[in-house]
């Protein structure tokens, strides 16, 4: 079983034997093992359908399901490569996963610009990816890791084209100090990165350990890891996965 997307094909049997059968492996130690086999079936046979419905509702030129499809089959995979990542799973699947994410986020933008342009929209203009919204840390920020992480970092300047959508506006968004210090050395001219992230906690901690002396970086990145959870506490994510409780050594 198998679909084409560009120049490229998706082996759907493939990506579903790589579920890990190892549960010792995890990086992530409050994922449950059971979490994980429910997600990752969850995650790729959604990802399965809306690649489908995708080209339905392209063919038939249905903006409010073209739209909402496009966008799912984005979180769809950056979800899955969360999972296989806090699972523990090989770098080599998140790695094959990675250019058809970017593929799919281009035709996101491309289908966003063009309802955009349609008379549904009432001429307002909406960016493809907003950097004041979640789409920040849930699309922006693991569409740019990921890539920098599997290998892709001299296809930043895509992803830098989406979230800018300068038919908006010739200036493009409102830059961000931290996404603009995780592409500066792959996109170039860019201009002098501002020095406050968008999300204020817990990105804006970041930008100290770019602009700090290289040999106290490690240092700073350590203490930002170990702070990140408790900073994360205004953010939707802070306090939605299970927790252990100590006295009973059960989760909740």
């Amino acid at each position: 079983m198998s679909t084409q997307v560009g120049d490229q094909e998706i082996d759907w049997q493939k990506w579903e034997s790589l579920e890990i059968d190892n549960e010792i492996s995890f990086r992530d130690e409050y994922l449950l093992i059971q979490d994980y086999h429910e997600n990752f079936d969850e995650l790729l046979n959604g990802l399965y359908a809306v690649v489908d419905g995708f080209s339905h509702y392209k063919n038939d030129s249905k903006f409010g399901g073209y739209i909402a499809s496009g966008r799912r089959r984005i979180i769809d995979t950056l979800d899955l490569m969360s999972l296989q990542y806090s699972a523990g799973g090989d770098l080599n699947f998140i790695k094959e996963l990675y250019p058809y994410l970017l593929h799919w986020a281009e035709e996101y933008a491309e289908t966003s610009h063009l309802y955009n342009l349609s008379p549904d929209a009432g001429g307002r203009y909406v960016w493809h990816i907003s950097l004041g919204t979640e789409d920040y840390w849930y699309i922006a920020l693991r569409l740019i890791c990921f890539g920098l992480l599997t290998g892709y970092a001299d296809q930043m300047s895509r992803i830098m084209t989406i979230i800018d959508y300068t038919e908006a506006t010739p200036e493009g968004q409102e830059k961000d100090g931290l996404i603009e210090r995780l592409v500066a050395s792959f996109v170039t001219d860019r201009g002098i990165p501002p020095n406050d992230a968008r999300r204020h906690l817990p990105y804006r901690k970041l930008i100290k350990v770019f602009d700090a002396a290289p040999e106290k970086r490690p240092a700073m990145m350590l203490q930002y890891l170990e702070d990140w959870y408790e900073a994360s506490r205004r953010e939707p994510y802070h306090d939605q996965h299970p927790q252990p409780d100590i006295r009973s050594g059960i989760s909740y």
